[in-house]
């Protein structure tokens, strides 16, 4: 009895490792696939085929060869490039989704409003607005402004993030606030901190 070819048991071992079963017929056609290829190209297209077996949906953990076949297609189809080399492309402003932050749900919600070429005054106010909301989002997750978690041992000092009303009903001294406002030019020589709510 002849002595296991190294690269069948690569692959079995492979496929074991990430809880898959492989029918022979299945390692005979990995093996002919493969046989002309190095250590580390047999590691990264036995990862990229096992990767495309895990988003198909298979019905037992047993690999059969028409399986195979289909992840090696969509493998191939995956490392050829593009015939057409395209260097610009053109989206549509009025086709392209467009998102607005929602403050109660705290996260990004597609924005339905009808578009227009030109936009109302009330359009520039929002878009001041949803401005704000997402600098202040984003500003709030930094490091420096997220609180600290209980037992953690925290070298850095930890800052709040207040509005300027806030700031202005306190009493005292607050150390480590920094406020975050907007302020308006309205007409030429007066500026306004305008409130967002």
């Amino acid at each position: 009895m002849s002595a296991p070819d190294p690269l069948r048991r690569k692959i079995v071992k492979t496929f074991k490792l990430h809880g898959l079963t492989l029918r022979s017929e299945g390692s005979t056609y990995l093996q002919s696939l493969l046989r002309e290829s190095d250590s580390s190209e047999v590691n990264e297209a036995l990862t990229r085929i096992i990767d495309v077996l895990s988003k198909l949906n298979l019905p037992s953990p047993v690999v059969d060869k028409t399986s195979l076949e289909s992840a090696v297609s969509e493998c191939n189809e995956d490392v050829q490039p593009e015939t057409s080399d395209k260097i610009f492309s053109v989206i549509d402003v009025f086709s392209a989704p467009r998102f607005k932050y929602n403050c109660e749900r705290k996260k990004l919600l597609l924005d339905s409003s009808p578009r227009s070429l030109l936009g109302s005054a009330a359009d520039k106010t929002r878009l001041i607005r949803d401005r704000y909301w997402l600098t202040l989002q984003r500003t709030l997750r930094h490091d420096l402004f997220t609180p600290p978690v209980p037992g953690a041992v925290s070298g850095s000092t930890k800052f709040t993030l207040q509005t300027v009303e806030q700031v202005l009903g306190q009493h005292g001294e607050s150390k480590h606030t920094i406020v975050l406002a907007m302020v308006v030019q309205l007409e030429e020589g007066k500026l306004v901190q305008p409130s967002i709510n």
